[in-house]
């Protein structure tokens, strides 16, 4: 006796490429149709353009975050703290390299050396080295005197990455004098010239810069996850970390890395959020970290493709959700990761995937 079974969907319509092509063409329909009905070309480009940054620093704090939260499942609330920290030592580091010997106060701090009159580029990029170095040693510390007693103990990681926001907030305070919540740059970082793309529309180099570093970090992190030794190790030691041990990798140490890395990657952010703002503020940290864990459980914990894609969604939709509907600007991140959940609770990218 046969069972009658119900006829699937045709099976070119089960191909993953057809329905990606099919998803990008009637993207491009609506947007073509919203540009000609509810919003002005050269509006639309500056709104498109200011999403694409947004999305650059959400990337780069949210990168870091998936490397230490999706994917060493590690609940690390001090990420922001090290944002922070690495948007103020840029500023302080830049400010010292722009200050010239002639016009500095104190020529006779162990910091002179510093003071070298440099022009704005120079500057940025070696006070970037430096914000990057800071970064990464605050993770290093963090995960070598907390986390690595920890592991696999959530609620412990929660507490202590707290009391560790505590303390970091206030060594910054002590570190840098802050008599104010806001620490600013002497001059801009960068020159003021902008890219014309037409004669209504112009693009800031240093916006340029950022989404192009977020590009680079993006295909630089994914090379390293998916076609290096060091990548497959610690997926494996992740899966299974005493087979791995076994195997005479020290996943510790691997692990030790990861942590580096997704600290220097959050200290970036904080250099990039600086950058584009032209200063920094006490609570920009944890107020973008609320961002970047919604921005990882959109796209799928463990998931790196996964923070990327959900980065760009916020950044680029939250623009023109602003221009629109106003009342709801600051609550439709919430929104939008509700609504992905309704879907995919996995996120959408979901699983271990990388």
């Amino acid at each position: 006796m046969k069972v009658a079974t119900r006829p699937g969907p045709p099976a070119f319509l089960r191909d993953p490429r057809l329905l990606t092509i099919l998803s990008v063409v009637a993207g491009l329909i609506l947007v073509l149709i919203y540009i000609n009905t509810a919003i002005k070309f050269p509006t639309f480009v500056r709104f498109f353009i200011n999403g694409l940054v947004e999305s650059a620093v959400l990337f780069l704090v949210a990168s870091g975050l998936s490397l230490i939260f999706g994917l060493m499942d590690v609940v690390n609330f001090a990420h922001g703290a090290v944002f922070t920290w690495g948007g103020f030592v840029f500023i302080w580091s830049f400010n010292l390299f722009s200050t010239s010997p002639a016009a500095a106060k104190d020529k006779t701090s162990p910091l002179a050396w510093m003071q070298m009159g440099l022009d704005p580029l120079p500057a940025t990029l070696l006070a970037l080295l430096i914000g990057l170095a800071v970064g990464a040693l605050l993770g290093a510390l963090i995960e070598i005197l907390a986390i690595r007693r920890l592991y696999g103990r959530p609620v412990f990681q929660i507490l202590l990455t707290l009391g560790l926001v505590l303390v970091l907030d206030e060594s910054l305070r002590i570190a840098f004098s802050l008599n104010a919540p806001s620490y600013d740059l002497l001059s801009s970082p960068w020159p003021s010239g902008n890219f014309r793309i037409t004669p209504d529309i112009a693009v800031n180099w240093k916006s340029i810069a950022i989404v192009i570093v977020g590009l680079v970090v993006f295909l630089s992190v994914f090379w390293l996850l998916n076609r290096s030794k060091v990548g497959l190790v610690i997926r494996g030691g992740v899966e299974d970390t005493q087979m791995v041990q076994a195997l005479g990798y020290n996943v510790k140490r691997y692990f030790f890395g990861v942590f580096a890395l997704g600290s220097a990657l959050a200290a970036l952010g904080g250099i990039a959020f600086t950058i584009t703002s032209n200063g920094a503020s006490e609570g920009m940290g944890q107020l973008n970290l609320l961002t970047a864990f919604v921005v990882v459980v959109i796209g799928g914990l463990g998931s790196f493709s996964g923070a990327a894609v959900g980065a760009l969604l916020v950044g680029l939709i939250t623009p023109f959700v602003g221009y629109h509907f106003q009342a709801i600007a600051d609550s439709f991140v919430m929104i939008l990761l509700v609504l992905v959940l309704l879907v995919r609770p996995q996120g959408l990218f979901g699983g271990k995937k990388y």
